[in-house]
């Protein structure tokens, strides 16, 4: 479940990006959708170097997936919020901001749930290659 619920919301952030920016960016003409989307990009990738020595110095999961789905969560929830309390649409850096740590937080989900995943089945089925 939690699984579903990562890759809803990651690849709902990847396709929705652009017409996002390209929606408040309507509101401000000089606002440029590719630099826009190159920010995100760039602090999701930043999101590696944070979260990878955790996994490596063996942080228990129970300790960084909460922290990472919770940041994330609160992400999103910034540029939602922000529209609903307004009745306005966010800034373009705005929106951007949020995106970029909800895509950077998402990184840290998947790099608890890979090695996770691979541990919940037995290495008999493991072995198999199937799993």
């Amino acid at each position: 479940t939690l699984w579903m619920a990562a890759n809803a919301s990651f690849y709902g952030l990847i396709f929705s990006l652009s017409q996002a920016l390209s929606t408040v960016a309507k509101e401000v003409p000089d606002f440029d959708v590719g630099k826009g989307i190159s920010r995100v990009s760039a602090l999701q990738s930043i999101s590696f170097l944070v979260f990878l020595p955790l996994v490596a110095a063996n942080v228990p999961y129970a300790v960084i997936f909460p922290m990472a789905f919770a940041g994330a969560t609160a992400a999103l929830v910034a540029s939602v919020g922000s529209t609903v309390l307004t009745s306005a649409l966010p800034s373009p850096t705005h929106l951007v901001n949020c995106l970029a740590l909800a895509k950077f937080f998402y990184n840290g989900v998947f790099m608890c749930l890979y090695p996770a995943t691979g541990t919940a089945y037995p290495t008999a089925v493991r072995a198999t290659g199937t799993a």
